[in-house]
C-alpha cells in the first residue's frame, strides 16, 4: 500500500480555489494550469491530446524541476503541496 500511496501522493479537499487547472468553453476559450503558468486557447487540442498538451506537461515538468532545484538550495527534499510557484520543501520525501 505504501508503493500507492507514492504514486498517488497527498490528498487535498477539492474545494473552490484549489483547482491545479481551469477550463473555459464558453464565451471563450482558455486552459490554464495555475502552477505552471502554461495556457491556451486551443482547449479543444488540449482535450483531444493534441500539440496544446505536450507544451502543458512540458510546462509541469520545467515546475516540477525548478520546485525541485529550490528546495535542493535549502538542503531538503520538495514534499507536499505547493502554493503558486512557491516549493514546498520538507526533511524527507520526493515530489508531489
Amino acid at each position: 500500500m505504501a508503493a500507492m500511496g507514492e504514486i498517488r501522493g497527498d490528498a487535498v479537499e477539492a474545494t473552490f480555489g484549489e483547482q491545479i487547472r481551469s477550463y473555459v468553453l464558453h464565451p471563450y476559450k482558455l486552459a490554464k494550469d495555475s502552477r505552471s503558468g502554461a495556457e491556451t486557447g486551443d482547449v479543444k487540442g488540449l482535450l483531444e491530446g493534441g500539440p496544446p498538451l505536450d507544451d502543458f506537461l512540458a510546462a509541469h515538468l520545467r515546475w516540477r524541476a525548478s520546485r525541485r532545484e529550490g528546495c535542493e538550495e535549502r538542503g531538503a527534499h520538495a514534499t507536499g503541496r505547493a502554493t503558486g510557484q512557491e516549493p514546498l520543501c520538507g526533511p524527507t520525501g520526493g515530489l508531489s
